[in-house]
């Protein structure tokens, strides 16, 4: 196939998916508005325009129709499943295997088109007629179709050429309108498309009306094999319920998605997301996550897709995800959250991920001790997606949350990317709640260890627990910020150092965060002292020789046997005691 070949075969085929776009559309509209409405006759209009600039350059155009298809040139351009409201299946039900537009079409023949579409739609328990009929009385010029011989049968002495309506078709068939009795079931009508007939054990018939050669349609179903018991009844009835409500539900917001790239008053655009949000607020409370993401997605996208909307509605948009993000909107998410299953959870997690900021105090209010792993895990996470995009809504509620809650936001702040962090964290280093300190120090020393000369002013809190966690995390480096910090402190003489543990503990804390030039100050507290020193300072003799056994190198070791061999009794006990401290290797 050439290239000019090729590129005409493209753009036909994108020509038919607009036409077949806007079909549908209108389709919906007309289910969705009463007759003589705006929409609708925009809706006619638009896919009047995009047939006409198929059909002037191609003179015709014509679909195929499958149960579940329809097909153009041999391919396959739109598929639903062959149930009542969709598009295929609706042709099919009544026989239509061919539909046919050609050029010269009127828009009040697509207005007529479409309303006996609409009034064919959903098959009544007693239809007052069919399409096929329908369509035939209508008399449409440039509409033409052929229908399935199964409806029509196939007596010699019946001239469908006599009513066919303009031109006829290629040779071989005819646009057929009529009706000759019951055509029985719609399963009965061939799929031209159907590639599976069965064979087999499936494909055996009942022995009853085998002598009158009946079709396997037409033979008789016992009763007793389709009784319901009460229970299924009631099941089979609010499957059914359900499924039109929710069918009628997405035709709405179908409806509404696409007003919104075409609605350019203000005040109506307004409207329109007064509803989405009203509708937002139900899906929640029905636990419907994923169309109220795709509510969502869609109202986001909206900007994007129509770049001719006016500017305003980029802020009523703005508004609007503010709204379905606050605590009103979001109320019943707590009762719902705690009924989901397990396997809701990624859906809840996609839907939350698209509020806006806004959503953080609810959600961090949802969260409690006692609450599911899984489910606590998954709302903490989506808190902080949303606070890496503006932590402000975080920010504020430290101001006024209780001291437990805080604790729990904290932990999630030290977790952000963003320099004006460490500056909220230094501040709760002074809250009065100890619980909340220790959170502080946690989330400063994670995010950097070079923040422990922010956090070491609480080497001597009154909280015991922060004084383990600073020096338990010295420990685990050998660094020279680390060791100078200690130095520093070791050498002033604060209340706490007569704490006999807490000394031994910041002297064990030199002796693994420090390196030999701690050993001068080491060696002089154990041979520059007097003996009467060894009462009043004992923890710091103790502290020193543990110390030096901690830092570990050739240097240290020579300073220990020194001190083992002082003429103070004192000092040789200490170490001889601090050799035999397996705490310390």
């Amino acid at each position: 196939m050439n290239q000019t070949a090729h590129s005409t075969m493209q753009g036909a085929r994108q020509g038919v998916q607009n036409v077949l776009g806007s079909l549908l559309r209108a389709i919906k509209n007309h289910s969705l508005y009463p007759e003589g409405h705006d929409k609708l006759s925009k809706a006619v209009g638009r896919v009047y325009e995009d047939l006409n600039g198929y059909l002037k350059d191609h003179k015709v155009l014509s679909f195929e129709i499958g149960k579940d298809r329809l097909v153009f040139q041999g391919e396959t351009i739109y598929s639903a499943p062959a149930e009542q409201g969709n598009l295929p299946f609706i042709f099919f039900r009544d026989g239509i295997q061919t539909l046919e537009f050609s050029e010269g079409i009127e828009e009040t023949e697509l207005e007529a088109f479409f309303g006996i579409l609409d009034r064919h739609w959903i098959l009544a328990d007693e239809p007052e007629g069919d399409l096929v009929t329908a369509l035939w009385d209508a008399q449409l010029p440039h509409i033409r179709y052929v229908v399935s011989d199964v409806f029509w049968g196939s007596e010699s002495e019946m001239d469908l050429g006599a009513f066919s309506i303009g031109k006829n078709l290629k040779s071989g068939t005819a646009d057929s309108e009529g009706t000759v009795g019951d055509p029985g079931p719609v399963d009965a009508v061939p799929d031209p498309f159907d590639r599976g007939q069965g064979t087999g054990a499936d494909a055996k018939r009942s022995t009853f009306g085998s002598d009158l050669n009946l079709p396997e349609w037409m033979n008789p179903i016992e009763p007793e094999a389709v009784e319901l018991k009460p229970e299924e009844s009631e099941l089979l009835f609010s499957w059914v319920t359900q499924e039109e409500k929710k069918e009628s539900l997405n035709d709405f917001l179908n409806a509404l998605f696409d007003s919104l790239l075409e609605i350019h008053e203000t005040k109506d655009f307004e409207v329109v997301l007064d509803t989405f949000k009203s509708v937002f607020q139900g899906l929640i409370e029905r636990g419907e996550w994923d169309t109220a993401s795709t509510l969502l997605n869609e109202v986001g996208e909206a900007d994007r897709r129509n770049p001719d909307l006016p500017p305003e509605h980029q802020a009523l948009t703005e508004a609007f995800f503010k709204q379905v993000s606050s605590s009103p909107v979001l109320d019943a998410l707590e009762k719902r959250l705690l009924e989901a299953p397990q396997q809701q959870l990624k859906s809840i997690k996609k839907m939350l991920l698209l509020l806006t900021p806004d959503a953080i105090p609810t959600l961090c209010g949802l969260i409690t001790p006692n609450m599911d792993f899984g489910l606590r895990q998954m709302i903490t996470e989506v808190i902080e997606a949303l606070a890496s995009r503006d932590f402000r809504p975080l920010e504020a509620m430290l101001e006024s949350a209780e001291a437990t809650r805080i604790q729990r936001l904290v932990s999630i702040l030290g977790r952000l990317h963003d320099s004006k962090i460490d500056t909220i964290l230094e501040d709760l280093l002074r809250h009065p709640y100890p619980a909340v300190r220790r959170e502080a120090v946690t989330a400063l020393l994670r995010r950097d260890a070079e923040n422990i000369s922010k956090v070491f002013p609480l080497i001597e809190d009154e909280d015991e627990a922060i004084r383990r966690l600073i020096l338990g995390f010295m420990v685990r480096f050998r660094k020279t910020v680390f060791e100078d910090l200690m130095l520093r402190y070791l050498k002033t003489d604060s209340p706490m150092q007569a704490d006999h543990a807490h000394v031994l503990a910041c002297f064990k804390a030199l002796g693994f965060c420090g390196s030999s030039r701690s050993i001068p100050f080491l060696d002089q507290i154990l041979t520059k002292q007097k003996w009467t020193d060894l009462f009043r300072k004992k923890s710091r003799f103790q502290g020193a020789i543990l110390a030096l056994k901690a830092i570990g190198t050739q240097e240290a070791r020579e300073s220990l046997e020194k001190a083992g061999r002082s003429r103070i009794l004192g000092i040789r006990r200490a170490v001889a005691e601090a050799l035999k401290d397996r705490t310390v290797q």
